[in-house]
C-alpha cells in the first residue's frame, strides 16, 4: 500500500505529538517534519516522530499529500504564502489553529489550483510548549473539530483518516459556530485564569505571604494561565467578537455574584453556587 506523505509544519507540542502519534499508528504514513529550528528537527528525527526533516518549508511540502500547519494562528497565512508554490496538485492543507473563521476565509485564495483547505482544531493541549512536551497520546479520544472550506469528499476522507490515526474523534462544524463555542469553553477560561492570577498578584503586593498560602484550588483554577502568552494573544485577537461577547456575559455573571456577597444575600449566593455545581457535575 502506498504511503500517505504528511508534512507537519511546526514541531512544537502539537506538531511533535502529531508526528509521534502517526509513528505508532498502523496506517501507511510517511511524516516529513518542518521547523525553523534545526535542533528541533534533529530531536524529532531522533525520537522517531518524523521520517525526514528540514528547515525549508518549500522542500518539506513539495511531495506531501497532506500538509498540517501546527503553528500559531497568525503565522499560518504567511507560511501558506511561502509554501504554496511548492505544493503539488491534489494536496490537502489543514491546520491545528484554535480559531477557524479567519483562516477559512483567508487560506483558500492563497492556495494553488488543485490544492484544498480543511480547517482543523484538536481539542487537546497543555500549558507546556516545545517538542520536549510532545506526547503520542495527546489526542487519544479527544474531539478533533474539522471546518471544511470545500465539499471535496476525497480531501475530507484524507483528513478524517489522519484524525482517526491520531486516536481522536472527528466532529464537523461550521467555522463561525466553532469560534463561538471555543470562545466560551476555551478562550474565556484562559482569560479568567489570567485575570485571577493578576488580581491575586496585585493583592499580594500589600501582603507578601498571600501567594505563599495559595494551595491546590488556586493552582488548579489557574493552571492554564501558564500557557504561552504569544500563542494566546494570537488566539484572542483572531476571535475578538465571540470572545468579547463571552467576556460581557462573564462580567454580568460575576456582577451577580458580587451583588449577592456585598448584600449579604446568602440565599442568592447559595442558589448561584448550586447552579454552578449542578452544571459542573453534568
Amino acid at each position: 500500500m502506498p504511503k500517505t506523505r504528511v508534512a507537519v509544519v511546526g514541531l512544537g507540542l502539537l506538531g511533535g505529538s502529531i508526528g509521534l502519534a502517526l509513528s505508532r499508528s498502523a496506517g501507511p504514513w510517511h511524516v516529513i517534519g518542518v521547523d525553523r529550528d534545526e535542533g528541533t528537527v534533529g530531536k524529532a528525527i531522533a525520537a522517531g516522530a518524523v521520517d525526514a526533516g528540514t528547515t525549508d518549508i518549500g522542500q518539506g511540502v513539495h511531495v506531501a499529500d497532506l500538509v498540517v500547519l501546527a503553528t500559531p494562528v497568525r503565522t499560518v497565512p504567511d507560511l501558506i504564502r511561502t509554501a504554496a508554490p511548492g505544493m503539488k496538485s491534489g494536496a490537502v492543507v489543514t491546520d491545528v489553529g484554535s480559531t477557524k473563521a479567519e483562516l477559512c476565509r483567508t487560506i483558500p485564495p492563497l492556495l494553488p489550483p488543485g490544492v484544498v483547505y480543511i480547517g482543523g482544531h484538536p481539542m487537546a493541549g497543555s500549558e507546556l510548549k516545545g517538542f520536549d512536551a510532545a506526547d503520542p497520546y495527546l489526542f487519544e479520544n479527544a474531539v478533533y473539530v474539522l471546518t471544511p472550506a470545500t465539499n471535496d469528499a476525497v480531501a475530507m476522507r484524507r483528513v478524517l483518516e489522519f484524525v482517526e490515526a491520531l486516536g481522536a474523534q472527528p466532529l464537523v462544524l461550521e467555522a463561525a459556530r466553532h469560534d463561538r463555542i471555543v470562545a466560551a469553553v476555551s478562550h474565556l477560561p484562559h482569560l479568567v485564569a489570567a485575570a485571577l492570577v493578576n488580581a491575586v498578584a496585585d493583592a499580594a503586593a500589600a501582603d507578601a505571604q498571600l501567594l505563599a498560602l495559595a494551595a491546590g484550588g488556586f493552582r488548579d483554577t489557574t493552571r492554564i494561565a501558564s500557557g504561552d502568552p504569544a500563542l494566546w494573544r494570537d488566539i484572542c485577537m483572531t476571535n475578538r467578537e465571540p470572545l468579547t461577547a463571552m467576556l460581557n456575559l462573564f462580567q454580568h455573571t460575576l456582577a451577580r455574584l458580587r451583588g449577592a456577597v456585598e448584600a449579604g444575600d446568602d440565599e442568592e449566593l447559595h442558589a448561584q453556587l448550586e447552579a454552578a455545581r449542578a452544571t459542573r457535575e453534568q
